[in-house]
């Protein structure tokens, strides 16, 4: 009987702690993004002329708030391109556009809150349109 109250007691422990922590899934392999709590990072990534990045993102739970900053550092050239956001309640139907920034051509950082966290998957895609740069970016994403 004993064990039996115990077996309770951890099961009640662990639904009663489960709200207070989302965690940050790459959603293309299916493992925790870097960092936890309650921000995640992705690793730095150097883009150079022409070329793209997409990280797809799975948050576990529903948050009041999802975060989202990208911080470009600009290493050589002329910077150029476009960051877009975007959800979706599924990865297997269509992204819907969340928002979208021009990238400037210095070190700079691009953030945008989601208040209204209708979506399980997140889409963040780095398009550069210069044939003459290399940058390094990172993602930081941080729920409440």
């Amino acid at each position: 009987m004993k064990l039996f109250k115990s077996i309770i007691l951890i099961i009640a422990c662990s639904i009663a702690t489960s709200d207070l922590t989302a965690q940050v899934y790459s959603a293309g392999v299916n493992t925790i993004v870097s960092g936890g709590r309650d921000v995640f990072y992705t690793p730095y990534d150097t883009l150079a002329a022409s070329e793209s990045h997409i990280d797809t993102f799975k948050v576990t739970e529903h948050r009041n708030a999802v975060v989202f900053q990208v911080h470009g550092d600009k290493i050589s050239g002329d910077l150029g391109g476009t960051i877009v956001l975007e959800g979706s309640a599924s990865k297997d139907i269509p992204f819907v556009p969340i928002t979208n920034f021009n990238i400037a051509d210095a070190d700079k950082s691009y953030g945008h809150t989601v208040t209204d966290n209708t979506y399980t998957y997140y889409r963040l895609a780095i398009s550069d349109t210069s044939a003459t740069h290399s940058a390094g970016w990172k993602t930081f994403i941080t729920v409440r």
